[in-house]
């Protein structure tokens, strides 16, 4: 696994987990992936406003979903709880939030993703 990857686990790590409803994908819109991330799944064009990796059985890329999904739900903000009530036993503040998501784009992994609109085409 190269230093990036490594590094960008390591941000993960830091987010606690919970148990989505089983199916759901209420929470996906269009996000933007890094250059690692893309790497780690196979690509698909933007299609719109729903993310083009949810389907009517949830995530098809649930094990390697980018960042933003990962924070979705963790983050005691009201733009990141999800709308069902899921959450973990200890949320994230917002500014332990916007430190992971600082740390996570600091790392050289190509182009900011924020900045680079390709992964919308």
């Amino acid at each position: 696994m190269n230093t990036v990857l490594l590094q960008i686990q390591k941000q993960y790590e830091r987010i606690p987990s919970f148990q989505c409803r089983e199916g759901c994908t209420d929470c996906c819109g269009p996000v933007p992936f890094t250059v690692v991330e893309l790497s780690q799944i196979e690509a698909r064009p933007f299609t719109g406003l729903r993310c083009q990796y949810a389907s009517s059985h949830g995530c098809t890329i649930y094990k390697h979903r980018p960042l933003m999904c990962r924070l979705f739900g963790t983050v005691d903000t009201p733009q990141l709880r999800c709308w069902h009530g899921k959450r973990p036993d200890v949320m994230l503040s917002a500014i332990q939030g916007s430190t992971i998501m600082r740390h996570y784009l600091k790392h050289p992994m190509g182009q900011d993703p924020l900045q680079d609109q390709s992964w919308m085409k």
